[in-house]
Formats: structure tokens, sequence, C-alpha cells
């Protein structure tokens, strides 16, 4: 009896396990029976439960970047919604523009970050009109910029009122990402959500579950303008604590709608003026009657809209008033020469920023030169049509916030054609010419002002072994030839979408010629140099 007793329990028991076992399923098949499971692949890829924190970049040797960045690493410490992971990365200190720039750098930086979910960088510039910082949010998964918030020339130099305009950034970052908090866990219609006190939620308080179906993202820079979502259901708090809050479902689109990991918004509602009329807040027809009108809106009030930054390129018209020499020599000695004082000139440029270090360039200029033939050849005066066409493209290296109006040094490379026709005449003084070729350049611009207003720059361009098409005879059978061509420019910004410009172009273009041409006398060198003084409008989208 001292042993059968035991194994007679140990029946009994493995018989009760079994049956349990056998009763629970049932119970969960029945549970799961007819339940809808809503996923969505958008709604887990913003999904941030683990963030890491990129070093800090700044212009003064770490003054700034180390005790900003500490700052938020106890921030993120403290936040209840996300778990913090060390960021073991190798390798450059990189800015939010950088790696924003870099999508293939930034997919490795992902990688060496996982398993964070999202990772921050920060870069701060202290400059002449104060501090720069700019807090950006990352998601590991596409690489992209996801959310993005800066203070622009904060005359705030105190490293604690920084680390306040931190928390502020921070605060709005988490504003910009589409929901507050998430379902942790359910159990039958009883669900686990990580809001809590903290976040200000209270008893009793009914809060939407959504599921994000759809990003709007900036087309160029990635960072999330709005989302379509759906409404999965409500839950109903009936418990809260300082970082977690126990609630009932009380409705939901489907059986098992909601389940862990489905998004809370909605949580703040949005609130506008309590008013008996249905004209509302919005009716400024009687702004003018007010009478605090002179003290808060001035004369003329009018309604006034935020300009949104250009994003997409430029486009330009440009007048230009040039001054024009051309000399051919002759290989009996004869030399022609020609000049022309002043000649109109007009110019339509068009810039595409397929990134924010790529563009796309195209211009087009077109001028009228009068010239006096030389003295024995009919007719007495020659006119001449200028044509020149451009296609390049360029690469932008931006230094302060990588603004438009920031410095900036751009390289360039693309193909130019360049003909000057020209009448004919007896006997034969001048002839067309045209020269193309793969055209090479360097312009750069900054600002010359405390107010960046006012913008100065230079450029230079070169054409590598230029080709010349001449008619209707040519000079010789065999040509040299060379293009020079640099200037000056200044511009004034009147709006954050309009700029005034103004400059000063210097161009040449001379060739030799060896062999016998089809002209008679052959031409043993021909050349033709512009000087314009140029002035237009940047338009900015």
């Amino acid at each position: 009896m001292i042993y059968l007793v035991p194994f007679k329990n140990f029946y009994l028991l493995t018989l009760v396990l079994l049956i349990s076992f056998n009763l629970s399923s049932q119970l969960y098949a029945q549970e799961e029976s007819g339940s809808t499971y809503y996923r969505s692949q958008i709604d887990q890829l913003i999904t941030i439960d683990k963030v890491a924190v990129l070093p800090f970049v700044d212009n003064l040797e770490g003054i700034y970047a180390r005790p900003l960045e500490n700052h938020l690493l106890e921030l993120l410490k403290n936040d209840h919604h996300w778990d913090l992971t060390v960021a073991n990365t190798v390798g450059p200190i990189l800015s939010p523009v950088e790696i924003a720039q870099d999508i293939e750098r930034a997919r490795k930086i992902s990688e060496s970050l996982k398993p964070a979910d999202a990772f921050f960088a920060a870069k701060i510039t202290k400059g002449p009109n104060g501090i720069n910082l700019t807090l950006s949010l990352f998601l590991t998964e596409d690489s992209l910029l996801f959310a993005q918030q800066e203070v622009k020339n904060s005359p705030r130099f105190d490293l604690d009122e920084l680390k306040d305009q931190l928390s502020d950034l921070l605060k709005k970052i988490k504003k910009q990402i589409p929901y507050s908090g998430r379902i942790l866990s359910r159990d039958g219609n009883r669900v686990t959500v990580n809001l809590g006190a903290k976040d200000g939620v209270i008893e009793k308080q009914v809060i939407p579950v959504v599921q994000i179906l759809k990003l709007n993202r900036h087309p160029k820079f990635h960072f999330l303008i709005n989302t379509e979502k759906e409404i999965l259901g409500k839950v109903k708090l009936l418990k809260i604590e300082d970082s977690l809050s126990f609630g009932m479902i009380l409705t939901e689109r489907e059986k098992g709608a909601i389940q862990p990991s489905a998004k809370i918004a909605g949580i703040d509602f949005v609130e506008y003026e309590n008013t008996d009329t249905l004209a509302g807040a919005a009716n400024t027809s009687n702004i003018n009657t007010r009478p605090d009108k002179d003290v808060s809106f001035g004369e003329n009030p009018k309604e006034w809209v935020p300009k949104n930054p250009p994003t997409f390129g430029r486009a330009a018209v440009g007048l230009g008033l040039g001054m024009y020499k051309t000399s051919t020599n002759l290989t009996n000695g004869t030399n022609y020469d020609a000049s022309n004082p002043y000649y109109p000139s007009v110019t339509l440029e068009g810039e595409l920023w397929l990134t924010n270090i790529w563009a796309m360039h195209l211009t087009i200029s077109q001028g009228i030169i009068s010239i006096d033939n030389a003295s024995g050849s009919t007719p007495s005066e020659l006119s001449q049509s200028l044509s020149r066409y451009e296609f390049m493209f360029g690469y932008y290296i931006r230094m302060g916030q990588g603004s438009i109006w920031d410095p900036w040094v751009e390289i360039l490379g693309g193909y130019s054609n360049y003909r000057l026709f020209v009448d004919d005449s007896s006997p034969r003084t001048f002839t067309t010419m045209e020269y193309s070729g793969f055209r090479f350049g360097l312009r750069g611009q900054f600002p010359i002002s405390h107010n960046p207003r006012w913008s100065a720059g230079a450029k230079v361009f070169i054409t590598w072994r230029p080709g010349l098409n001449e008619s209707p005879v040519t000079s010789g059978s065999s040509n040299d030839n060379s293009i020079n061509e640099f200037g000056i420019f200044g511009g004034y910004r009147m709006r954050s979408d309009i700029q005034v410009f103004g400059g000063l172009d210097f161009s040449l273009y001379s060739s030799s010629f060896s062999g016998n041409g089809t002209r008679n006398p052959d031409a043993s060198s021909s050349s033709q140099r512009h000087t314009v003084l140029n002035g237009g409008v940047n338009f900015f989208f």
C-alpha cells in the first residue's frame, strides 16, 4: 500500500491534465472561431518599441553635443513607451542631413542598431544668428526619415535652456507619430494599454483603437506628413496606474479585430471655441471694427498663411546687356575685327532638385547682335543671332542646416551648345560658328550680411575638347578650340520663394586653324568674346 497510493495518484493526476487540456483546446477553438485579424504592413512598420540614439554632432568640438546627447538619453530612459538600446556604431559621426541624403549609409546604420525599431540623430550649430538645433527620428525597417523638429537661430546659448528646447523637440516628435499608445495584451474582452496617469488618461475614459493603413510622406525628404487610419473599436479604461491602464472592449469592427500592438489614437480631443453662432471663429469679416484692431492687427490687416519652404526646384528668367567683340585672322595677313558695345539677350533657366544633393539644370539663352562689316565688303551691317543651350547635372555641397539659403557649393557637369549665326557677305568676312562639347564647372553662394537675405557667389566653367561646326565654309581642315567662362553674381531674397539676382559673366570662344579649308583664303585663328551684365528673378517652388 505504501507504493500503490502514489502510483494511483499519478494516474489520477495524468487523467485530470488530459481532460483539462482537451477542454481548454475546445474553449480556445470556440473563442477563435469566427474571429478576424487585421494585419497592416504599414502599421507594423511604424510600431516603435525600442529606440537608439546616435552620437550628436555640433560645430564646437562636442561642447553642446555631448551634454545634449546625455540629456536625451535620460529622457528616453524615463519614457515608459520606449525601451532604450545601446547604439554600437562604427564609422564617422553623421548629421541627420547626411544620413537622410545617403540611403545606403542609413541602411548600414539601421542594421547595426537592430533590434531597435527607430533611432534619433541630432545636430547643433552655433552661428552668428544664434543656435540651430535639429532632432530627427529614423525608422530602422526602411532606414528613412520619419519625423523631424528643429529650432532655428535661437538666441539662447545657455546649456540648461538648450536642454529645455531639446525636451520640447522630443515632445513635438512624439506628437508627429500617428498614435499615442498601444494595446499590450488581450484576455477575452479585457485589455492592457501602455497609457497611464502620466499620459493624462483617466478612469472611465473611452479611447479609440485604430489601425494605420497608409503613410503620406514627403516625396523628397520622406518625413511623415499625414496618415490614413481605420477605427477598429473602442476601449473603456477602468483602472489607471502611472504608466499602464486596464480596460474593457466596448465595441470592435469584428470579433477579435483588436489585438496586441493595435494603436491608440485621439486621446487628446481637438477643442474649438464654444460659440452659439454658426459663423464660428473663422468669421473675420468684422475684424476692422474691433476696438483693439490697431494693437492686435495693425493697419490693413490680412489673413496670414504660412509659407512652405521650397523643395522641388527653381525657375529663373533673366535679361542681359552684353558687350561683344570678334576677330578673324586670315593666312594672307588680313584681319577682320568687329564689335558691339551693347546687345540684348534673354535667359531662361530651370532647375529640378532630384534629391537634396542632386539637381538637374536646363538653360536656354538667346541674343541679337549687330556689327559693322569690314570696309569693302557688303552689306555694310551684319546681323548675328546668338543661341545657347545647356543640359547639366549638379551635386550640391550644402553647409549650415542644409537650407537653400545657407552657403553651398555645386559641382556641375553636362552638355553645352553655343551657336552664333552671321549673315553672309561678299567678300566673306565672318562665318557662322557652332561650338559644342561636355562642360564642367563649379559655382558657390554664401550670405554676405547678418541678415541672410543678401548673398554673393562666383562660378567658373570649362568645356572639354569642344568641337566646332563652321558654315557655310570652313577656315581650315582641322581646328583646335577652347572655351573659357567665369562670372560673379549676387542676390536679394524678397520672400521665401522669390529672389532677385544680378551678375557679370565673361566668356571667350577661340579657335586655331590648320590645313586647307573651303574658304579662300583660309583663316589662321578666330575668337569671340562676350561680357554680359545680367539681372532677373529666381522663383523657387
